[in-house]
């Protein structure tokens, strides 16, 4: 499922669709500085070819996954939303096996280094999605992929076009979701949900439904009485009813049946890492890493609440830093300063060059995600033509 997915999918075609541009630039400037010999010219026949399926496989996901699309800046799906019915699932599914079968079936020795990786890089992401849909079958044990908050608001956030075109693509989604809110009542099954996910959703549940009645009408507020406010009206209005219903079906039918284990399981996690991570390590050898690590770590912390105050506990020390915290009123703020700040020190350091002298926008992080965040950064996409990104705290 790409929603599952998103955190690694999106960078991973940025990269991919960047690398090209590169990658092309240098084989031209190569081809300008000496006569090309016959390797050189399959290498670049290949090559060729290789990125004509790409940019058909990208045109394909874009299409399969509207919202996908709109995180990365491509606008032209933003009327629509993804299909989570069992049809939905089922060209998803299609989707990745057949384009598995295309990029694995191209002769890896004769591209370029750079797009024998990018080969790599989009064979792993088409495996990420099988898992969550074969395998795990997220669609029947996770209520919250079925809420469309995140799809409306991927129109709302960022001013990429005028308001009142935003506006009817929000109202075409807004008509299109609550399909997929009847495809939750058939997809989740009570004996594959965990209880947590249920408890998860309804614990957000509140924040969600206040965000349809009133941020979402809020956000078009300015754009003038007419035919197409009214159909936003009337779109808005049935979606908060629907999710008001679904939340009740959740807490009063599918909550009480739920027996669902929320563990994914070692085959599935170890497949997770591969894909996403492109890690193969073995899960008991990973673990043993990770407890080197929280070992050496603890040491450290231990070391440095000393340094800071010798006569307490690291345990008080913490607690007596949590206390040095700035009030309501002051944390975007002093957030936004300490941004600017730990760039100035990267840079001024010399450790890593920043392309863009554009600092996030420091913002609550919407109710309707708080459950599961603590803070997290909201990039604009490679198709993006607005600059604004978020962090959220």
């Amino acid at each position: 499922m790409k929603a599952a997915a998103i955190g690694f999918a999106a960078p991973l075609i940025a990269i991919v669709l960047l690398g090209f541009a590169s990658v092309a630039t240098t084989v031209t400037r190569a081809a300008e500085a000496a006569p090309p010999n016959a390797a050189q010219f399959s290498t670049a026949s290949a090559d060729a070819g290789f990125e004509a399926r790409v940019a058909e496989f990208v045109e394909s996901e874009m299409r399969l996954y509207p919202q996908f699309a709109t995180a990365l800046g491509d606008h032209r799906f933003d009327n629509e939303i993804d299909n989570l019915s069992a049809r939905g699932i089922g060209e998803i599914v299609a989707h990745a096996r057949k384009w598995s079968k295309v990029f694995g079936g191209i002769d890896v020795k004769a591209l370029s280094p750079a797009h024998e990786a990018d080969r790599e890089w989009l064979l792993a992401h088409l495996d990420g999605e099988l898992p969550w849909n074969e395998q795990l079958r997220n669609y029947e044990r996770d209520p919250g992929m079925f809420l469309p908050t995140a799809a409306v608001n991927g129109l709302i956030k960022r001013e990429f076009a005028p308001l009142d075109q935003r506006m009817r693509s929000v109202t075409a989604r807004e008509i299109a979701a609550l399909k997929n809110l009847q495809a939750a009542r058939k997809n989740l099954k009570p004996a594959r949900t965990p209880k947590i996910a249920i408890e998860i959703a309804l614990q957000q549940m509140p924040a969600t439904q206040a965000y349809f009645k009133h941020d979402v009408p809020e956000a078009f507020a300015k754009v003038g009485d007419g035919a197409d406010k009214r159909a936003f009206v009337s779109a808005n209005a049935n979606l908060a009813a629907a999710i008001e219903g679904y939340a009740q079906w959740l807490k009063a039918d599918l909550e009480p049946k739920a027996a669902g284990e929320y563990a994914i399981g070692a085959d599935a996690y170890r497949r997770m890492l591969n894909d996403a991570d492109m890690v193969d390590i073995p899960l008991d050898r990973l673990e043993q890493v990770g407890e080197d690590e929280l070992a050496r770590l603890q040491n450290e912390f231990t070391k440095t609440a000393a340094q800071i105050d010798s006569k307490h506990s690291p345990a008080d020390v913490v607690r007596s830093l949590a206390q040095l915290h700035p009030s309501a009123t002051e944390v975007l703020p002093t957030v936004a300063a300490g941004l600017a700040d730990l760039r100035d020190y990267v840079v001024g350091h010399h450790l890593a060059s920043v392309p863009s002298n554009v600092l996030p926008l420091v913002r609550e992080t919407p109710p309707y995600m708080r459950a599961t965040t603590f803070a997290s950064m909201d990039s604009p996409g490679p198709f993006e033509k607005t600059s604004e990104a978020f962090f959220y705290v």
